[in-house]
């Protein structure tokens, strides 16, 4: 299913104990077999994975529920770890982030 190639109960415990990002990319980080998921699915998985690794994960996670009505793809799923240990008062829209990504960081400096 889905949902246990995108959370497995291994890449979380991984997560978890310290092996950050080689569990990212290859457990969690893979793309699902349709290459999106939808979002609440996403943001559901986001929460417990990034609670406590990601400054902004609540934000983030608010943010992509309320706006973003699309599927999350393969290329925001993989690259959002890079994402989250990004000092979003540092970020440039001109590095090659995913628009969702750019657009969140907007909406956090128009509500600023």
């Amino acid at each position: 299913s889905t949902q246990s190639t995108w959370g497995s109960h291994r890449t979380v415990s991984g997560l978890e104990e310290g092996g950050e990002e080689e569990e990212w990319q290859g457990g969690c980080g893979q793309p699902p077999p349709s290459s999106q998921l939808f979002c609440g699915s996403a943001v559901a998985l986001w929460r417990p994975l990034f609670r406590g690794r990601c400054a902004f994960i609540e934000d983030w996670c608010k943010y992509v529920g309320q706006n973003h009505r699309r599927p999350v793809t393969s290329d925001q799923w993989k690259v959002f770890y890079d994402f989250s240990r990004v000092d979003l008062q540092k970020y440039d829209n001109n590095d090659a982030w995913p628009l969702l990504f750019d657009e969140f960081v907007e909406s956090r400096a128009g509500a600023g």
